[in-house]
């Protein structure tokens, strides 16, 4: 009952954000505006809320998720945290991202290394297409940029 509540109040909270973000400008002169990013996470947020509202309507996630060996998973996260700061720009952002999210997938999520693997070649690039190409953020490029 309580994951209800919370989720229908994120998802008011969503609601209230995004119909406050349309009268922000979403495109500027030079690329996106004030509205962008506070309508996107509100949607976001809208989406999450929705699904965790159907799935405790149906039943069908406990309301407490339990994390196996939870100590080591937060070793495990930190651990490689502090290891992609480290060689970011050695091997550029693709390369340390999907290092890093297949740390994170198999170790401690416990995902299938050939699904983690397809998990975080997608997330790279899109992230890569939504950062670098669409919006211009310079990432490290490192050994892949062929300079």
């Amino acid at each position: 009952m309580g994951n209800l509540l919370l989720a229908a109040f994120f998802l008011l909270l969503g609601a209230v954000f995004f119909t406050q973000s349309l009268q922000l400008g979403y495109r500027a002169t030079f690329g996106v505006g004030p509205g962008f990013l506070p309508l996107w996470l509100s949607l976001g947020m809208g989406v999450g809320s929705l699904a965790i509202i159907l799935s405790s309507v149906r039943d069908l996630t406990p309301p407490l998720v339990r994390v196996p060996h939870a100590p080591r998973t937060v070793l495990i996260a930190v651990a490689a945290s502090l290891g992609a700061v480290l060689v970011l720009d050695r091997l550029g952002f693709a390369v340390t991202a999907w290092l890093y999210l297949m740390t994170l997938l198999v170790l401690a999520g416990g995902v299938r290394p050939l699904r983690a693997a397809a998990v975080a070649c997608a997330a790279v690039l899109t992230i890569l297409v939504v950062f670098a190409r669409l919006l211009g953020v310079a990432l490290p490029a490192g050994p892949l940029s062929g300079r």
